[in-house]
């Protein structure tokens, strides 16, 4: 047995110095670990045979690819991966900036150079659309995946909702399915909002919260 090589070993600020969060890169796995069980994973990296007290532990951590067996070529398994997604036809996914306005000030955020003032008008939803189209003609997936971005979306739901409506009616006059994904950062979201996307697929919302009002707005 060995640890994954796309394990991350981050320590956890004030826990004095003995929590980590370990996060593996390949397979998106995240779990809180002691000290005790990082120096686990270091004896079996030098080969050290576990303690049958330890085998659940063992179990887990195989489970969540954390430690994979000796024959695993991990580099080849990234490959097979990045394979299958590179000739995967079942779905298409579009991220589609309404705007590039925002209603907060995120320190960390680069857009904030941006045309911070850019909306997408119903001319662009329409060359979008036809777009979209083409590329739903030429690929003929199974799916259509939307993701709604910004800026912040919520401050052009006319494009958002136009968009959202002619390519539900294009997809299912096709006979695919549409998924519409909202990335936000909640300010502006309600209840009567999801109501109206909800028929033309609404998936999930990601709220964003980065920090407390001082930071975040």
């Amino acid at each position: 047995m060995k640890p994954s090589r796309f394990n991350i070993f981050i320590p956890l600020p004030g826990e004095g110095g003995d929590e980590y969060l370990l996060f593996n890169t390949f397979t998106d796995s995240r779990v809180r670990v002691n000290d005790s069980l990082k120096s686990f994973m270091d004896r079996i990296a030098q080969g050290e045979v576990t303690r049958p007290e330890e085998q659940p532990y063992l179990e887990q951590l195989v489970e969540l690819g954390l430690i994979r067996q000796d024959a695993e070529d991990e580099d080849r398994l990234l490959e097979e991966w990045f394979e299958r997604v590179r000739h995967d036809r079942s779905e298409l996914s579009l991220t589609l900036l309404t705007t590039y306005a925002c209603n907060l000030r995120c320190t960390y955020c680069y857009q904030d150079r941006l045309q911070s003032r850019a909306y997408m008008d119903l001319a662009t939803c329409q060359r979008v659309i036809d777009w979209v189209n083409g590329l739903l003609t030429q690929l003929k997936p199974a799916s259509l995946r939307l993701t709604f971005y910004g800026g912040e979306p919520l401050l052009n739901t006319r494009a958002l909702f136009f968009l959202a409506r002619d390519l539900f009616c294009e997809t299912r006059r096709r006979g695919i399915s549409q998924e519409v994904h909202l990335i936000t950062n909640g300010t502006l979201l309600s209840r009567a909002l999801v109501e109206q996307l909800w028929p033309f697929g609404l998936k999930s919302i990601k709220v964003t919260l980065d920090g407390d009002r001082g930071v975040h707005d």
